[in-house]
């Protein structure tokens, strides 16, 4: 090439072909200006598959032509745009062609060093990289149609009776009717562990003028005879028992259902039970005779009695099919035999013993053999009605395990002493039941101050009122109006009646 400088500028048109040696030397240097940019490109796309590796990707900034294909997949060619070569003094009107070709081998060799420079296919590639997760998000939510529900028939047996468990019994009879594999799920004895009979309504779709009659209580009667007979059929294990049923109505036929539901389940891991076998709270009332007399009166009485003989025999069962109850509410008779039963029950801890009637009495003697004999009982609720006046009893607490005891509810119970070193909670309230009036005077009623001082060391609450830590001591104030509220001595009762 000859050594004259001449100044070309790039950004020009070729010129027209002349046959004067400035023309030829001017085509010399275009050609030479081209040859050097295709060896950049050529050089760049060499250093891009370098870096890439041996393996060919998708994203090469070369032709590659994959084996067993014809035709090139793809060509992408990139170039930089923050040039370092217009920063760097070379300019585009450079007056010789070694400054060109110094510029661009200073270009080439920072490219090198720089090793930033991508294709647009790798750009377009590492963005949806950093996109994938909302990409896999968002082809999740298009693979879901707005008709698709969600596959409860594919899980497994035990979490579909779990999900089942927290339904009640009546959308559980719903559930069943949807098809052959939810009525076998919800006959399994497991789901049955709990039963409570006293959840159900009297009527089904009761309106704000309808007035249930007995008619809604027949068809009440029905649909709980069906229930109880599909409980039979399923063969409950049972964990806690619960009704309301007068057993002393033969035309409601409570006892003849309730005695086969004990013996056709599983009692054995039963430890609640609450059962209320003296009425039918849900049953309507509705006046059969206007008029009472002394036949009216004979008849309660012997229902009365009737009812408790059906009770001993019943109970006498149920605590044979089930001896680890742990809490039991009901009201209770005092007989011998249903004293018997009651105490074959070890396990009690939680016990609230109701009253039947009110001529029903209880001996101190029943009461010892109870407290005895349940040594695992740490909760008593005790309700009885006996006649106070002359001759009336003391009665003695004594139990080494009780913790909580209340006896507010009773009539004409009077406590003369107490052996209670657990117990923490004593509940008690005056409540006489006398026929005549009966002279105060004429009675000394020992004061329940001196009687908790000695017996009951570590009470810790009367009542509702929490006793200070050296309440023993001395009564405070707080104190002696309690006591006036609850004491039937003579030094906490004012007047003349008891």
């Amino acid at each position: 090439m000859l050594s004259r400088s001449v100044s070309v500028s790039l950004d020009q048109p070729f010129p027209a072909a002349d046959n004067s040696p400035l023309q030829l030397l001017q085509l010399g240097e275009h050609a030479a200006a081209l040859v050097c940019l295709l060896l950049f490109i050529f050089h760049l796309v060499m250093s891009s598959a370098r870096h890439k590796g041996s393996k060919p990707s998708r994203s090469s900034a070369c032709m590659i032509q994959r084996p067993g294909r014809s035709k090139p997949r793809s060509i992408s060619v990139s170039a930089d745009l923050d040039c370092p070569g217009r920063s760097s003094g070379v300019s585009r009107g450079v007056s010789s062609a070694a400054a060109k070709r110094s510029a661009l081998q200073d270009y080439l060799r920072l490219c090198e060093e720089r090793n930033r420079t991508i294709s647009a296919t790798e750009g377009v590639e590492s963005f949806l990289l950093s996109c994938s997760p909302m990409l896999s998000m968002g082809k999740a939510l298009a693979t879901l149609k707005p008709q698709q529900f969600f596959p409860f028939q594919q899980l497994p047996a035990d979490c579909m009776l779990k999900i089942f468990s927290f339904l009640s019994p009546t959308e559980r009879g719903q559930a069943s009717q949807v098809c052959s594999q939810w009525r076998a799920l919800i006959k399994s004895a497991s789901l049955w562990s709990s039963v409570d009979l006293t959840t159900f309504p009297l009527c089904t779709k009761k309106s704000a003028r309808h007035e249930c009659t007995e008619l809604c209580y027949s068809a009440y009667r029905t649909r709980m005879r069906k229930f109880m007979k599909y409980l039979v059929s399923v063969k409950p294990a049972l964990r806690s028992l619960q009704f309301a049923y007068d057993i002393g109505e033969y035309k409601d036929g409570w006892l003849e259902c309730l005695q086969a539901l004990i013996k056709a389940s599983r009692c054995l891991e039963l430890e609640v039970a609450h059962l209320n076998w003296k009425e039918t709270p849900i049953r309507p009332f509705w006046s059969e005779s206007i008029t009472w007399s002394t036949s009216d009166y004979n008849e309660l009485m012997h229902r009365h009695r009737h009812r408790q003989r059906l009770f001993v025999n019943f109970f006498d069962q149920f605590t044979a099919a089930a001896p680890n109850v742990k809490q039991l509410v009901l009201p209770f008779d005092w007989s011998p035999r249903s004293l018997k039963a009651l105490t074959r029950l070890k396990r009690l801890e939680n016990v609230v013993l109701e009253k039947y009637y009110v001529f029903q009495s209880m001996e101190q003697e029943s009461l010892d053999t109870l407290l005895r004999q349940l040594s695992s009982l740490r909760r008593l609720i005790l309700e009885v009605w006996t006649p106070s006046g002359r001759g009336l009893l003391f009665f003695h607490l004594a139990s080494a395990s009780l913790e909580y005891i209340d006896v507010s509810q009773c009539r004409g119970f009077y406590v003369g002493s107490v052996s209670l070193p657990k117990v923490t909670v004593f509940k008690i309230s005056r409540h006489p039941w006398n026929g005549p009036l009966v002279v105060a005077d004429s009675i000394t009623v020992p004061c329940i101050y001196e009687v908790l001082c000695e017996g009951a060391p570590n009470l810790r609450q009367l009542n509702e009122h929490t006793l200070r830590a050296d309440w023993r001591e001395s009564p405070y104030e707080e104190l002696d109006v309690v006591l006036k509220a609850i004491c039937s001595c003579r030094v906490h009762k004012s007047g003349w009646v008891m």
